[in-house]
């Protein structure tokens, strides 16, 4: 019995319990790729003097994880990396989310994570925001 003087029946109480799992169970269904698809994007776009290009994050997050298993880089990698950087927290996000960032900051995560700017970004036209933030080529 609640203190306000109703009472709950236990078809009331069993109903509500599968109602919540209900709801966590179809939230759950989705595939797991598609989820990490969603947070990870495949490529970000580096505002470059001749017009915005690729650069291709897969590289960009094997280096950091590099770094962090070696002890180079703290449990925030994001802020840990863009004080090495001298760039911002907010500017290293929006590259690892697939938004476009300056020459001069991505330049400067490069150099921090030890990758030739070369090795990392395309000279093909960026995709759109859209494609970037879905991982899906065009």
């Amino acid at each position: 019995m609640i203190r306000s003087g109703v009472s709950l029946d236990e078809q009331d109480v069993a109903a509500a319990g599968d109602h919540g799992r209900r709801d966590t169970a179809a939230a759950s269904r989705r595939p797991v790729s598609r989820r990490r698809r969603e947070l990870r994007p495949r490529w970000g776009v580096v505002n470059c003097p001749d017009g915005p290009h690729r650069v291709d994050l897969a590289i960009v997050r094997r280096a950091m994880t590099r770094m962090l298993v070696a002890g180079e880089l703290g449990y925030d990698v994001i802020t840990d990396l863009g004080k090495k950087a001298g760039v911002s927290r907010s500017t290293v996000s929006r590259v690892m989310r697939g938004r476009p960032a300056g020459f001069k900051s991505v330049q400067a995560v490069l150099g921090v994570l030890q990758l030739a700017y070369e090795e990392v970004v395309s000279a093909e036209p960026a995709p759109d925001a859209l494609t970037a933030a879905e991982g899906v080529e065009e």
